[in-house]
């Protein structure tokens, strides 16, 4: 019974860590058009840029070097945990 809750568990972490890494590409790809085609963007990639550039505009420097920082940290510790091949 345990080992089929850590299979769905696995199979869930593995769809919500696509999904993450879907919607950063899309504000990546967003914000990489704006600075491409400016005011000729679309709405989309306008509003996106818009969003977060206001969002680095409202969040506190040092908030986000600390954001940074965590997770650099959390980087680290995992590739010491990964087992050696």
């Amino acid at each position: 019974m345990d080992r089929n809750l850590d299979k769905y568990l696995d199979i869930a972490r593995r769809y919500l860590w696509l999904a993450a890494e879907i919607a950063f590409l899309i504000v990546l790809v967003s914000v990489l058009l704006h600075l491409m085609l400016g005011q000729y963007s679309g709405g989309f990639v306008k509003g996106v840029y818009d969003n977060l550039v206001a969002f680095g505009r409202d969040v506190p420097g040092a908030t986000l070097i600390g954001v940074g920082a965590l997770m650099l940290l959390v980087w680290y510790i995992q590739q010491r945990l990964k087992p050696e091949k």
